[in-house]
């Protein structure tokens, strides 16, 4: 068992425990930054509401976003209502984020 500023050292032969500088890890918020006007236009354009698609904007980014398409992970799109995984394709709401994202759905593979 291991306590805050411990480690095991292992080699070939042998394991055993040294003590360590103690350096407690932070909670990082992941903050983005949303462009208000861009978010306004495109959730009067798909007909969502500003508040959810602003409130996705900040748990999901653009890379994760991209990378779910690409791997067609409809259930963990779904998580975020982004998509409907009976049907296999975006709801209106993913279709903000990916507009918003400036992401071509036609185009990822």
């Amino acid at each position: 068992m291991l306590r805050e500023g411990e480690c095991y050292y292992i080699t070939k032969n042998y394991a055993t425990k040294v003590k360590v500088k103690y350096y407690p890890l932070k909670c990082v918020e992941r903050r983005s930054v949303v462009d208000e006007e861009r978010l306004i236009a495109v959730a009067r354009e798909h007909r969502v509401s500003v508040e959810r698609l602003r409130r996705v904007l900040t748990l999901v980014s653009k890379e994760d976003f991209l990378e779910a398409l690409k791997r067609k992970d409809y259930r963990w799109l779904a998580r975020y209502n982004l998509a409907h995984v009976s049907r296999g394709k975006l709801s209106r709401l993913g279709e903000a984020t990916a507009a918003y994202y400036s992401i071509d759905v036609s185009q990822v593979s």
